[in-house]
């Protein structure tokens, strides 16, 4: 909340050409740096550009799309992924991320299991973003 005088720090983890995708292992290595400094992060694909979102720290950790990717809006409410924000106690009590997933599939909705597990609800909120086009879809 930047009325409050927090700074925002914005870090951009990219992989390494011609090595293995694993999008987990690069947010945790991307929560890793920034961790000493903050007390609320936000993990946000890079092909999701918002167009109405609310950003602001939430009392759950929070999936804050529910239009503009290419599932029904039933089946958002089962994702965990896209743009979610949460405490970072919370992502840290969930141990992070899984580094287990290698391409694209189910690593959010793992972590969405390992903060249940510690009796951490996730909400999801309102928020529309469009998906742009990649031409490497992290394989």
């Amino acid at each position: 909340d930047l009325r409050r005088g927090m700074t925002p720090h914005l870090l951009v983890v990219e992989k390494v050409a011609g090595r293995p995708f694993n999008r987990e292992v690069m947010k945790n290595i991307g929560f890793k740096y920034p961790s000493p400094e903050v007390d609320f992060v936000c993990f946000h694909d890079i092909d999701l550009l918002p167009i109405s979102a609310d950003y602001r720290r939430s009392r759950h950790p929070a999936m804050i799309i529910s239009d503009g990717l290419d599932f029904s809006p039933e089946f958002i409410k089962h994702l965990f992924g896209g743009v979610v924000v949460m405490e970072k106690h919370h992502f840290e009590q969930a141990n992070g991320f899984s580094n287990n997933y290698w391409g694209w599939g189910f690593e959010d909705v793992d972590l969405r299991e390992r903060l249940l597990r510690i009796n951490v609800q996730t909400d999801h909120r309102q928020g529309l973003l469009r998906k742009l086009t990649q031409i490497d879809e992290g394989s």
